[in-house]
């Protein structure tokens, strides 16, 4: 991924749930297009932070044993905006994870108030044992591990981060 939008996994239950930080600052480059003297995060990038981090979810219940791809997002809203200087809270429910398809539903919030939701449903592939497969799931295992960091309890398959 070049552009990364998230800053932080929180919270981490396999096959279940994840919690994942995103700290909007005013030195993020589209501010300045998106709006003059109004600036907000465009919709379009919550969307990806919900596909990036939905991602990391289902990667990461799969132990980064297969390669997953978002197909689908169905029933998105948007409720209120994102603004330079909040914390985006994004959370991820597994609502069901089988062979071949995975369905989450997302949440975007800013404090407890609720900004964006949508229903993300991935596409589970096997792995082919390539080298470039391999080294796909290991760039998003290491990009999970850094994102976890280092204060971390482990207990059996929930990872939790202390803030």
């Amino acid at each position: 991924m070049r552009f990364i939008f998230i800053d932080k996994i929180d919270y981490f239950q396999k096959n279940k749930f994840a919690r994942m930080l995103k700290a909007v600052t005013m030195s993020e480059d589209y501010f300045e297009d998106h709006f003059p003297n109004f600036p907000v995060v465009p919709g379009a990038l919550i969307l990806e932070a919900f596909e990036q981090g939905g991602f990391l979810s289902v990667a990461a219940s799969l132990d980064f044993l297969r390669m997953v791809r978002m197909v689908s997002i169905r029933d998105a809203k948007f409720k209120r905006f994102a603004l330079p200087g909040d914390l985006l809270k994004l959370e991820f429910e597994v609502k069901s994870i089988g062979q071949e398809e995975a369905v989450l539903l997302a949440k975007a919030a800013v404090g407890e108030n609720e900004i964006a939701r949508a229903e993300l449903i991935f596409k589970i592939f096997e792995t082919k044992v390539s080298d470039s497969a391999r080294n796909v799931l290991f760039r998003l295992k290491s990009l999970f591990e850094i994102l976890v960091g280092n204060n971390i309890k482990n207990h059996s398959s929930v990872t939790q981060a202390k803030i």
